[in-house]
């Protein structure tokens, strides 16, 4: 049994099909599979058992256009991986240089695939900065009322401070720190 070495090529904003050509090229297939002969699903269905198939990065394998019917990118990668361990197809990532030889191996290329798909970026981005619940004027006076001495238990100081600021809850004093804050005044 003879191993061919196919290149998958796949239209994508990033890398773009040059990019991905020239990749190929360095790593000379037998085969290049472009975007005008297919979906990378008719691909992977003529591959043969031990076939050495070279993509850019796996998300590739999961086309963008892949939500058509409810389908989502994620469930076409999930088949397209399916297939490939089904046929016993090896896989070499370009980008970073991994070929699926082993299950750990072929298992970090998959789950970095999923990151990708699923827009994980990793850029730190926690997303809409939260909302100060009060102002400095009003977090003054929930300090002045809720430390002064005349309150014996948490209901008359919560009493005291929703005059003063109608919207404030008793949760509000112990969460996130709020309560060490207010202390400090």
């Amino acid at each position: 049994m003879t191993q061919h070495r196919s290149a998958l090529i796949v239209a994508a904003k990033v890398p773009s099909i040059q990019t991905q050509k020239n990749a190929a090229d360095a790593w000379r297939p037998d085969g290049l599979w472009l975007p005008e002969h297919g979906s990378p699903d008719e691909f992977i269905a003529s591959l043969s058992p031990g076939d050495l198939v070279g993509v850019w990065s796996c998300e590739l394998l999961a086309p963008p256009i892949a939500k058509r019917n409810g389908d989502t990118r994620r469930k076409a990668f999930r088949r397209a991986a399916d297939a490939l361990i089904e046929r016993g197809v090896l896989l070499e990532e370009w980008k970073t240089g991994r070929v699926s030889t082993d299950p750990a191996t072929m298992l970090a290329m998959f789950l970095d695939a999923v990151d990708a798909i699923s827009g994980v970026s990793g850029n730190g981005s926690q997303g809409r900065p939260s909302k100060e619940p009060f102002t400095d004027e009003e977090k003054q006076l929930i300090a002045n009322a809720w430390f002064h001495r005349k309150h014996r238990n948490n209901p008359q100081r919560v009493a005291a401070v929703q005059k003063l600021v109608p919207r404030f809850m008793e949760h509000d004093f112990y969460k996130h720190g709020f309560s060490d804050e207010l202390r400090k005044l």
